[in-house]
């Protein structure tokens, strides 16, 4: 059996697709991955590593923001046009 990444929820603010036929909506909800309110099951995402992964995705954009800010900050005219 291989983990199926296509249904799998991108991010916790995600919610289940109402365009997933009923079955297939109910599936979701009877395997864990999202609660019957249609929000991302926490506990599952835990488990399989999901919620890591969001973790460390935010955590890397985060850096990435703030190490494009500091660089354009070294470049006078980027200073010039914030302050404008």
């Amino acid at each position: 059996m291989t983990e199926n990444l296509v249904l799998a929820p991108q991010s916790s603010n995600d919610r289940l697709s109402l365009s997933l036929a009923p079955l297939e909506r109910q599936r979701m909800m009877d395997n864990g991955t999202y609660n019957p309110d249609g929000t991302v099951n926490m506990k599952t995402a835990e488990r399989m590593g999901w919620a890591k992964e969001w973790r460390d995705d935010a955590a890397r954009e985060t850096a990435l923001a703030a190490a494009l800010e500091a660089e354009a900050l070294k470049d006078p005219q980027t200073v010039q046009a914030l302050r404008h």
